[in-house]
């Protein structure tokens, strides 16, 4: 737990020394890309980019990809804004996986304003957006000297492939993007780090919603508790702290908290 807070405290310190003004809200397209998917991911407040070991991965840090032992596939769906996502992850040999995702949004009935009319022209618009994703994660041997003792880790490494579509009354555009990520040990046992980029726009006549965050994750002695905190920095927002903690009862029955700052 001390090891927690130390490492919580670091990340804390990195946080202050980000944060950034929202002078850039509103100047970003294809803002559904902020959602996320997977219930484990919401009930952690979001602090799940050094943690990430389930289908999930695939959206928060596709490096955890590489943890998975069998397929598996993991989806959702808000009514209330019509929003959903779902993903299939298969793992391969030597510690290698493949994903692929999609995600959309769909809005109806969006009141027409204009200058001329800001109370509204009496129509109604609608918007779509799309997004097709591939992932790809495998570890990485890496060795070094430690006292004059070779040590071996073994780093996950991720990527996703983006294709964007929106649309908004009859205004399409196209994009192209990547989140590249990765999750490494530290000497101290138990404790992981994670980094993460996102929405890196390869072929894209319009600003993404680029964030990158860093996060970390302790797991207790016992195995039970496991402790994770993301700071968040995206382009187009102010930076915020995600912390979530998640208590192993039994074999398939876990208690999750979350919060963001």
């Amino acid at each position: 737990m001390k090891i927690f807070v130390l490492s919580l405290a670091v990340l804390l310190l990195t946080f202050s020394a980000s944060i950034a003004s929202d002078q850039n809200s509103g100047t970003t397209a294809f803002n559904f890309l902020k959602f996320g998917i997977g219930a484990r991911a919401a009930g952690l407040g979001g602090a799940f980019s050094a943690i990430s070991n389930d289908p999930a991965a695939s959206y928060y840090n596709p490096a955890g990809l590489a943890g998975l032992i069998k397929p598996s596939f993991c989806t959702e769906y808000f009514a209330a804004i019509a929003y959903g996502a779902m993903t299939f992850a298969y793992p391969l040999k030597d510690n290698k996986c493949v994903s692929a995702s999609f995600y959309y949004l769909s809005l109806a009935d969006i009141a027409e304003t204009t200058r001329a009319n800001p109370a509204g022209t009496g129509r109604n618009f609608s918007s779509q957006d799309m997004a097709l994703t591939v992932s790809y994660a495998q570890r990485i041997g890496w060795e070094y000297m430690n006292f004059g003792t070779p040590v071996q880790w073994d780093i996950p490494v991720g990527i996703t492939a983006k294709y964007l579509y929106e649309n908004i009354d009859t205004y399409g555009k196209r994009a192209l993007a990547l989140d590249l990520g990765t999750i490494f040990p530290s000497k101290i046992k138990d404790l992981k780090f994670g980094v993460v980029c996102q929405n890196i726009g390869i072929r894209a006549n319009y600003l993404l919603p680029l964030t990158f965050k860093l996060g970390a994750n302790y797991v207790t002695s016992n195995g039970a508790t496991k402790l994770s905190a993301d700071i968040n920095m995206p382009y187009d927002y102010a930076s915020f702290l995600s912390v979530g903690i998640e208590y192993t009862l039994e074999s398939n029955l876990d208690l999750r908290f979350g919060l963001r700052s």
